[in-house]
């Protein structure tokens, strides 16, 4: 389907296949990430699916009823991640829309989707992470990008509101700017490291438990030493 977009030449029919396609991928997925993304977010960011039924309908295509199967989301970075894919769905199609003709209809009446849609950047990313991420963290994502420094393991805390425990993701990322050095995007990655800081979290509670029994093991050792090299010979 995206070979026949980027040949230039896609009929209706091509159209409405790419479109059910994206459809039946961004319906499920996005009723999944409305339990996580906070209400705001949804409304500006989860519309994807709307944009692709006005587009099937614009073309005269009925919905296919049979919804992909999407991984279950149970963290909350683990949505954050699958917001950004989900987000990054139609850069490719933009690029493929650069080549088809003014009047044709993806561009026209089914082209909500192809056009109307926006990647999470430097404008909303800390909006993202506020509701549920310690203050500091977000105060300190807010000044790189403003400065447009790199994200260099900015490490960010923080408690889902939907969803088990409290969660850890690092990002790291670097500034895209255009000819006049004017920044237009980001470019990094996130990275979910719950795992890895409860695991060294649990280490570390574990050396602590043991101090003591460590400290009575030497202090007995030690007495046994001092009283065999007080005893007579």
């Amino acid at each position: 389907m995206m070979r026949a977009f980027a040949s230039g030449q896609p009929n209706v029919e091509d159209c409405g296949d790419c479109l059910m396609g994206q459809w039946q991928l961004h319906a499920p997925l996005e009723a999944a990430l409305r339990v996580w993304v906070p209400a705001d977010l949804a409304a500006l960011r989860l519309q994807q699916a709307p944009w692709l039924l006005a587009d099937l309908h614009a073309l005269g295509a009925l919905p296919d009823d049979r919804l992909a199967e999407v991984p279950r989301i149970n963290f909350w970075a683990q949505a954050l991640g699958v917001l950004y894919v989900i987000e990054g769905g139609t850069p490719g199609l933009q690029v493929a829309g650069k080549r088809l003709s003014d009047d044709h209809p993806a561009l026209g009446a089914a082209g909500r989707f192809m056009h109307g849609h926006g990647a999470v950047d430097g404008q909303t990313l800390p909006d993202l992470f506020a509701p549920h991420c310690q203050i500091d963290d977000v105060a300190a994502l807010r000044l790189a990008l403003a400065t447009g420094k790199a994200l260099l393991s900015l490490r960010l805390r923080g408690r889902a509101k939907a969803g088990p425990g409290a969660f850890t993701v690092v990002l790291n990322g670097e500034p895209m700017k255009d000819r006049d050095l004017r920044i237009t995007g980001w470019h990094g990655t996130l990275t979910d490291t719950t795992l890895e800081v409860a695991m060294q979290a649990t280490l570390r509670d574990k050396e602590v438990a043991e101090l003591p029994s460590q400290a009575k093991s030497s202090f007995l050792s030690s007495c046994r030493r001092s009283a065999m090299n007080c005893a007579p010979r």
